[in-house]
C-alpha cells in the first residue's frame, strides 16, 4: 500500500522551510568520506536559513569553541551534508557564508575603525561567494623532486577544531609563562611542553594531509 507524505494536503505547505539559494562546492564533492555527503546530481546543494534553534546554538561557547555547534547548524542548513565534521577545508568559507546570505540576506554590514572613526562598511556576500566558488582550487599533486611526488587532501573541519582547540590551550600556558610570580624553573618547564604541543600539532596537520606518496621505488599510501 502506497504512503501519502502527510505534506501533500497540508495548506501550510508553501510557508513551510524552503531552500533559499542553491550552491556549488570548491571541491565539486571530493575529498569527502563515504557518507558524509549525499552528492547532487547536478553540483548544486540547496541552503536553507537559520532557525531560532540554530542562532541560541551559536550563542553557546562551549560548543563554539569544540565546534559542534557549527557542525549542527551546517548540517540543519544544508541537509545533503550528513556529517559536517568532513567538511574539506576548502568548502567551508562558501558553506558559512551560504547559510548566513539565506539567514540575513545579500549585506553584512561590520564595523571598521579609521583612526578614532568607526565606520559600518557593508559586503555583499554574494560577490565574495562567487569569488571564493571561482578562485578556490586544489592540487593534491605536490613535487619534491623528479624521483618523489607527494599527494595531498585539504584538511577537514573535525582536525581544523581540533588543531585550533590545542592551539588554544598551548596559548593559554604561554600566557602563564609570562607571569613575573611564575619561577624561572616552572616558566621553563612549561615553554618547552607548550613548544613540543605546537611542533606535534604541526607535524599532525602535515601528517593528515599527505594520503599517497610515490617515488622511483613504489607508491605508498601506508604512511
Amino acid at each position: 500500500m502506497a504512503t501519502v507524505h502527510p505534506n501533500l494536503h497540508n495548506p501550510l505547505v508553501s510557508f513551510m522551510r524552503q531552500p533559499k539559494i542553491y550552491i556549488r562546492l570548491p571541491s565539486s564533492g571530493e575529498y569527502w568520506p563515504d557518507n558524509s555527503l549525499t552528492v547532487s546530481e547536478n553540483g548544486e546543494y540547496p541552503v536553507y536559513s537559520m532557525t531560532a534553534k540554530d542562532e541560541l546554538m551559536l550563542k553557546i561557547p562551549d560548543a563554539v569553541m569544540s565546534g559542534q555547534a557549527v557542525v549542527e547548524v551546517i548540517q540543519h542548513c544544508m541537509p545533503n551534508i550528513k556529517n559536517a565534521w568532513m567538511v574539506p577545508s576548502i568548502d567551508l568559507d562558501v558553506i558559512l557564508i551560504a547559510i548566513r546570505l539565506a539567514t540575513y540576506g545579500e549585506q553584512m554590514t561590520t564595523p571598521i575603525t579609521i583612526g578614532e572613526d568607526t565606520l559600518d562598511y557593508s559586503v555583499d556576500l554574494r560577490i565574495v561567494m562567487d569569488n571564493l566558488q571561482q578562485q578556490i582550487t586544489w592540487d593534491p599533486v605536490v613535487c619534491i623532486n623528479d624521483d618523489l611526488t607527494v599527494f595531498v587532501r585539504p584538511m577537514n573541519y573535525k582536525q581544523m577544531s581540533e588543531g585550533a582547540i590545542k592551539t588554544f590551550e598551548t596559548q593559554k600556558i604561554l600566557q602563564l609563562v609570562n607571569n613575573d610570580k611564575m619561577p624561572e624553573d616552572d616558566k621553563l618547564a612549561a615553554f618547552k611542553d607548550s613548544f613540543n604541543k605546537l611542533t606535534d600539532i604541526t607535524i599532525g596537520v602535515v601528517q593528515s594531509s599527505i594520503y599517497r606518496i610515490d617515488s622511483s621505488q613504489g607508491s605508498t599510501e601506508n604512511l
